[in-house]
C-alpha cells in the first residue's frame, strides 16, 4: 500500500505508458485514498476530492448553489442579455427550452404583470446609448423599453431611425462643404 504523498510515474502504477507523475492522496471529504496527477502548485490545479465526492458536491449542483454561478445572466452575440428562469416562475412560459429568456422581454413582462405573447416585440428606444450599440441592448431600464404589437412596427421604427441618421450625416457633410466653399470665396 502506498504512503500518502508518495510520487510515482503513471507507467509504474498502471496508468498506461504515461510518463506523467502521480501522487497518493486522500479525498478531503470521505478520506478515500487514490492516485491523483502530481501538479506543481504554480499551476493552481488541485485535486482535493475523489470522483464520487466531486460529483456529489459540485457536478450536480445547479443555479446559485453551483460554484461557477455568475448570476444567471449571459450575453448573446448581439449584445442582448439572457436570464435563466426555472419552472414554477410565473414568467417561465416565455422561456426557451433551456430555460432562458431575454432580459428586456422579462423586464417588460414584469412591468405589465403578464407574460408577453410571442409576436410582441420589446424595442430599445436608445435614450441613454446610441441606437444599435451593444450598450443600448443591455440597457434594460423600463424607460428605455417600448412594447410594439408586431414586428412590422419595429422594422418601420428601426428603418426610419436609420434613414434619419443617414440624412443627418449627409446634412453635416454638406454643411461642412458649404462652409469650406464660403471660406475659399473670402
Amino acid at each position: 500500500m502506498p504512503q500518502i504523498g508518495e510520487i510515482k510515474h503513471g507507467r509504474d502504477i498502471g496508468k498506461g505508458t504515461q510518463a506523467n507523475k502521480y501522487t497518493w492522496q486522500p479525498c478531503e471529504v470521505c478520506g478515500k485514498e487514490r492516485w491523483v496527477p502530481f501538479v506543481v502548485n504554480t499551476s493552481g490545479k488541485h485535486y482535493p476530492l475523489c470522483r464520487n465526492c466531486w460529483f456529489k458536491k459540485v457536478k450536480f449542483r445547479k443555479g446559485e448553489s453551483h460554484p461557477n454561478w455568475k448570476g444567471g445572466r449571459h450575453f448573446t452575440a448581439g449584445g442582448y442579455i439572457r436570464v435563466r428562469i426555472y419552472p414554477g416562475n410565473f414568467f417561465y412560459p416565455m422561456a426557451t427550452i433551456k430555460g432562458f429568456v431575454l432580459e428586456h422581454r422579462l423586464v417588460m413582462a414584469k412591468h405589465l404583470g403578464r407574460c408577453l405573447l410571442s409576436w410582441e416585440v420589446v424595442h430599445h428606444k436608445g435614450t441613454k446609448y446610441p441606437q444599435g450599440s451593444i450598450e443600448n441592448k443591455s440597457d434594460n431600464r423600463i424607460e428605455n423599453l417600448e412594447l410594439l404589437p408586431y414586428l412590422k412596427f419595429h422594422l418601420v421604427d428601426v428603418c426610419t431611425r436609420s434613414h434619419i441618421r443617414k440624412l443627418e450625416k449627409e446634412n453635416e457633410r454638406l454643411r461642412l462643404k458649404i462652409q469650406q466653399y464660403a471660406e475659399k470665396q473670402n
